[in-house]
């Protein structure tokens, strides 16, 4: 059995956040996260980023964007409106979630 593969990339919603600082299990300092286990300490990059819920206009999901997640640069690079926990991208609008996106930083 080979060994678990850490992920590329680690979406964290702000109750997550506060939880894993109360219990210090996490430290935050500027888009520097380290997150904190009994076996391993991870150091990451953030970004804001959102977490795509249900298309609510009717209109289905054209963008296939329900269930990802994307920085805000890459919202705004597809032309996504971002305001109030939903996105507007074209005639589409969808549930958000803001958060952060913590990608682990690569050994040098």
């Amino acid at each position: 059995m080979s060994a678990a593969t850490p992920p590329t990339a680690l979406f964290i919603d702000p109750e997550t956040l506060e939880l894993l600082l109360e219990r210090g299990q996490a430290d935050l300092s500027g888009s520097d996260l380290t997150l904190i286990s009994a076996s391993a300490v991870l150091d990451c990059h953030t970004e804001t980023a959102l977490r795509f819920g249900a298309e609510v206009s009717g209109g289905g999901d054209a963008h296939n964007l329900s269930g990802r997640v994307k920085t805000l640069e890459e919202v705004a690079a597809f032309g996504g409106d971002y305001c109030a926990g939903s996105v507007i991208v074209g005639e589409s609008a969808y549930e958000a979630q803001e958060g952060l996106l913590a990608r682990p930083k690569r050994p040098a």
